[in-house]
């Protein structure tokens, strides 16, 4: 799923100001990932509720992770 640098930048201030946690944002081509510098249950809990309540499902992947919508098929 792709979403818009606007959405991205209350998502990272989020992060920082309740966790103190840096998120990294990567766009490319079409796809964007997440990268965590730590990644705690907390944490991953507290960025799956948020992109929940967007009804967007997020999968990790160690300190990656990436997002996909209601209709995309989860690789």
């Amino acid at each position: 799923m792709i979403i818009s640098f606007n959405d991205v930048i209350p998502f990272k201030k989020e992060m920082m100001e309740k966790y103190g946690e840096y998120v990294h944002f990567h766009d490319q081509c079409g796809a964007q990932f997440f990268n965590l510098e730590n990644h705690t249950p907390e944490i991953q809990q507290a960025i799956e509720e948020y992109f929940a309540a967007k009804g967007i499902k997020v999968v990790f992947s160690g300190l990656m992770f990436r997002l996909f919508g209601p209709d995309e098929v989860i690789k």
